[in-house]
């Protein structure tokens, strides 16, 4: 399904720079983030991104902590930031992604 492919392949671009902006203690958070299988049902596709399991329970507390001093280049909200950074464009992004798609197939 050529829209799943591209918005998997937006959300891994998110998720790399929320990674990159995810606070390192032990490692343990940044390495718990991950992306979803992309989900079809009739025309909608969705794709889950986050971070946390059962090893790194304290996912969100670390989100959304804004008074936590972090290292440069961490930060709270290290999801949520290139979530909605991500968004301006996105629409675009995967409407060239689709279009590329689709004229390889055709090919």
């Amino acid at each position: 399904h050529v829209a799943a492919t591209a918005l998997r392949r937006e959300a891994e671009t998110i998720m790399t720079e929320a990674k990159r902006r995810t606070p390192v203690l032990t490692g343990a958070l940044r390495g718990s983030g991950q992306v979803q299988a992309p989900e079809v049902s009739g025309s909608r596709v969705s794709v889950t991104l986050g971070f946390g399991n059962s090893a790194v329970m304290y996912a969100i507390f670390v989100h959304e902590n804004l008074s936590a001093r972090h290292k440069p280049g961490t930060e709270a909200k290290f999801l949520e930031r290139p979530m909605l950074e991500a968004a301006r464009g996105m629409e675009a992004r995967l409407a060239a992604s689709l279009r590329k798609e689709i004229e390889d197939a055709a090919r």
